[in-house]
């Protein structure tokens, strides 16, 4: 279970459900449109059109934002949200959670992509380090 987003350049940007054993958290890969793999488990689907993404496509990514949590198990630490800042002020968080509704709840075995900053910034977790809005990630110069 994962959400894509690609760019007209072909560069992808995967942000999945990371499971490895128990462990739950999720797992962040940069590669291009072409090499993904196809898989009877995965459905692709092209939102661009849709009139919730219309907004945010030609927008160029300003700023990524991660959010942590604290997993009972053994005590890690592990990402549980992501976020992407755009050119115009917009941002697409994509969190371990699911909507029932207008209300967003913590399911680890979930995704929940959320377009609204409010909603982004009130959605927190009991083992959560910062709200789904995260901490921008300081450029790597």
């Amino acid at each position: 279970m994962g959400v894509e987003l690609v760019t007209d350049t072909g560069l992808s940007l995967e942000l999945s459900w990371a499971t490895p054993g128990r462990e739950e958290g999720l797992s962040l890969t940069l590669g291009r449109e072409e090499e993904r793999t196809s898989s009877d488990l995965v459905d692709l689907v092209d939102v661009s059109g849709h009139q919730d993404w219309l907004g945010i496509i030609g927008s160029f990514v300003e700023v990524v934002a991660v959010s942590f949590c604290v997993y009972s198990d053994d005590l890690s630490v592990r990402p549980w949200s992501f976020r992407i800042g755009l050119s115009n002020g917009s941002s697409v968080t994509v969190a371990l959670g699911e909507t029932e509704g207008n209300f967003i709840r913590y399911l680890p075995d979930n995704l929940v992509v959320i377009l609204d900053e409010a909603a982004a910034r009130g959605y927190e977790i009991a083992d959560g380090l910062q709200p789904a809005w995260g901490e921008v990630v300081p450029d790597a110069e």
